[in-house]
């Protein structure tokens, strides 16, 4: 592929995110160079989506997918796609005007190897910062995915590899990206928020469940790219992995937590701790949480 050449074909996968839809396609369409295409990949929505799309008219292309999940909705977009570069955006999410505009410039004028550019984030809704993803470390990657799938990406590589349905449960966007990098492609940061990541209910919920499962899905993780995970760097994954469900269960510890919820956190934390200092004290909330909390 050529990099002088610059279409940029954006896909919008969305899942009963219909409040949100509007927003994100407008920030695509808003760009200062606009997308060769735009494709929503409507995965069975019962919302109002349908309708939601159907008012951009011409301005946009969809497809409707049945329960195929956000990477099989992706994979499902890849034939009806003809730009030089891909670039997804959730359909929760939204793009600063100008995104395209920054990161192919930088990708057109990047070092051969370089597959895809990544940037910062910046959050909003139920929650606001700014993240802090270091430059491109092809030694941290394995431990910790630090780029978004809303990177742009030659288009070459991802319909030349597709996307692991395996890892619909989480870790993705981590597993594409592992890929890319077995193969010998790296990624280059372009330091500015220029992707807006939404916090809402439905994203925090999600987070936290996929938390309990890091360790299961690393290890697919290192079943599946053996060449990156050598066994100390093994080791450190799912020591990680597991630190993560221990935070992860601390830090939703409330009072109010029903028996359920409360009984699941426990097993989770035993599972991936059973001797950490804070097993007593997870005991101790599963019985009475407002006591523990207070």
């Amino acid at each position: 592929m050529s990099k002088n050449t610059g279409s940029v074909s954006v896909v919008v996968p969305t899942h009963n995110h219909g409040r949100f839809l509007a927003e994100a396609v407008k920030s695509v369409l808003a760009q200062t160079v606009p997308a060769h295409e735009v494709l929503i990949v409507d995965d069975g929505s019962t919302d109002e989506t349908p309708a939601v799309i159907q008012g951009f008219g011409n301005a946009v292309k969809s497809i409707r997918v049945e329960g195929r999940g956000a990477y099989g909705a992706r994979n499902d977009s890849l034939p009806h796609l003809s730009g030089d570069y891909f670039l997804n955006v959730d359909a929760d999410n939204r793009l600063r005007p100008d995104y395209i505009e920054k990161t192919l410039a930088v990708l057109r004028s990047a070092p051969e190897r370089v597959g895809y550019v990544y940037t910062q984030r910046s959050y909003f809704g139920d929650e606001s910062g700014v993240s802090a993803f270091p430059d491109f470390d092809p030694a941290l990657l394995p431990l910790r995915n630090f780029v978004d799938m809303g990177a742009l990406i030659r288009m070459d590589l991802v319909k030349g590899r597709g996307f692991d349905e395996t890892f619909n449960r989480g870790r993705g966007d981590h597993a594409f990206f592992l890929s890319l990098l077995r193969d010998g492609w790296v990624g280059q940061r372009l330091d500015e928020p220029l992707l807006e990541y939404r916090v809402h209910s439905d994203s925090i919920t999600g987070r936290v469940r996929r938390r309990y499962d890091q360790p299961a899905i690393v290890e697919l993780l290192i079943q599946a790219f053996p060449e990156l995970y050598p066994p100390e760097v093994a080791r450190e994954a799912r020591d990680e992995a597991r630190n993560r469900v221990l935070l992860s269960v601390i830090a939703n510890r409330r009072p109010d937590a029903p028996a359920r919820e409360r009984l699941r956190d426990f097993l989770a934390f035993s599972r991936a701790g059973f001797r950490h200092a804070e097993w007593p004290r997870q005991f101790a909330y599963l019985l009475n949480p407002r006591r523990t909390t207070s």
